[in-house]
């Protein structure tokens, strides 16, 4: 018979760290989000073109895992899984150039890389399996220097745990912003070993100048030992995840989504404050979390059952514009054909809302346009969405 433990100690230290946030929510006198949504304005976010449609005689094929970033003049940074380059697309979604190609050379990439566009339109990008970061002239994207950063990652041997580089969050004078991730090495780790989502501040040498600028407990997973010299790791389904955002101005946004509690400091900590807003709980129904067990050993699914949460994260997504308000999606019931985003300001008051198609996920806004990624429900295939957001 199949023999597995299920290690879940950390969710409850997760669940307690986010329990001690919420509880400190509650203590506000704060109106209901119902009440919220209904003084806030309509936005209406009308589509201005999209990228991969092959249905209306686009040329353009997206793989999965597509990304997106903005410059100052409108133009697109996408990266997808299908190619190791970044394919730039002009503001009215015409394909101009590909940036790089596979290989190990200077400008190459050994894996699709994380795009952000920082202060004059100069392009960074970086590869987190070369473990280095490439700086790319705006207009000509020449490349103009690659930074070794593979003395940021660590390996803890107590905890058995390695951290690699997960996203290039941003860049400031002090040097580039990379969240990294903790990750345990089945087998050789106790299963239970602590796992933190660490921003990290490196300078322009590449080198760790501050390693846990922001820390929070990762997104929520399971970790089970199945007899043997076999092991499994499953994300938990309607899990908390950690988000972290860079604002136009520097100020980092922050936090974990059992609540809508966004906390925002300056990179040297001397600003800090702290985002809430009222949200109603989306159930969990017993019928999905059923399906999910289904897929374990019998044995297992009790204490797996325990952790699995009774409610959906209270949002899913989070994206600054370029004023510095918070766009929100926010958890919907399962089979929604629609989803409602949010925008709140530093106060907490929710300045505007809009549903968007449940297969749309913002991925910048700028100006007066949101920029985000979709399936096409016919042709199952990725795409690139703009819009044009008015009042």
């Amino acid at each position: 018979m199949l023999s597995s433990t299920v290690y879940s100690k950390k969710l409850l230290r997760s669940t307690l760290f986010v329990s001690l946030l919420v509880l400190g929510a509650c203590q506000r006198p704060d109106v209901s989000n119902e009440i919220s949504l209904d003084r806030a304005a309509e936005l209406t976010l009308t589509e201005v073109f999209r990228i991969g449609d092959e249905v209306a005689g686009d040329t353009v094929l997206f793989g999965d895992g597509l990304d997106v970033a903005v410059d100052s003049r409108g133009q697109l940074y996408v990266t997808d899984r299908g190619i190791a380059g970044i394919r730039v697309f002009s503001n009215t979604g015409a394909l101009m150039r590909t940036i790089g190609r596979a290989g190990d050379g200077p400008g190459e990439f050994q894996r699709t890389p994380l795009v952000h566009v920082g202060s004059q339109d100069t392009v960074y990008a970086l590869d987190t399996e070369a473990m280095r970061l490439t700086v790319f002239a705006p207009n000509d994207f020449t490349s103009v220097e690659t930074i070794d950063i593979s003395s940021a990652e660590t390996f803890d041997a107590e905890f058995q745990t390695f951290q690699f580089a997960q996203y290039l969050i941003g860049v400031v004078n002090e040097g580039f912003l990379v969240r990294y991730e903790d990750l345990i090495i089945p087998l050789m780790s106790d299963m239970d070993a602590p796992e933190h989502v660490a921003l990290k501040l490196l300078d322009r040498k590449g080198n760790v100048s501050a390693d846990t600028i922001v820390q929070m407990p990762k997104r929520d997973m399971l970790h089970a030992r199945t007899g043997g010299q076999s092991s499994m790791m499953a994300k938990v389904p309607f899990g908390r995840d950690a988000f972290i955002a860079l604002s136009p101005d520097n100020l980092l946004y922050y936090g974990r989504n059992d609540a809508i509690e966004i906390q925002v400091r300056s990179i040297d900590g001397n600003t800090r404050r702290s985002v809430r807003v009222p949200h109603d709980p989306v159930p969990v129904t017993e019928e999905e979390r059923n399906n999910w067990l289904s897929a374990y050993p019998d044995e297992t699914q009790h204490e797996m059952r325990s952790v699995l949460p009774k409610t959906r994260p209270a949002y899913e997504a989070l994206v600054l514009d370029d004023s510095e308000r918070i766009w929100l999606r926010l958890s919907a019931p399962k089979g929604s054909v629609e989803v409602r985003w949010i925008v709140v300001n530093l106060e907490g008051r929710i300045q505007a809302t809009t549903k968007l198609p449940s297969t749309i996920w913002l991925k910048a806004i700028a100006g007066n346009r949101a920029f985000g990624t979709s399936i096409d429900e016919e042709q199952g295939a990725p795409l690139v969405v703009a819009y044009e957001i008015t009042p």
